[in-house]
């Protein structure tokens, strides 16, 4: 494998178009480390998504219960 000249830099983010052996081209990607702040603010955001998940499977289950005595008074 090897560069063939052209390379974008974003910010964090190194995008570089590349060739490999039978000629192919490709696009390969290399993302440098994230902060001490940015972990913990993923770590977070994961966290709450975790819990939101959660929430909305008892809200799901709750829900399956009413309907489930509702339709059996109704039988």
């Amino acid at each position: 494998m090897h560069k063939i000249g052209i390379m974008f830099r974003l910010k964090n983010l190194i995008i570089m178009k590349q060739k490999n052996r039978v000629g192919e081209h490709y696009f390969r990607w290399l993302d440098m480390e994230t902060c001490t702040r940015g972990k913990n603010v993923v770590l977070g955001l994961l966290r709450r998504t975790r819990m939101m998940e959660i929430e909305m499977r008892e809200t799901e289950e709750r829900k399956n219960v009413v309907v489930n005595t509702l339709q059996s008074i109704e039988a």
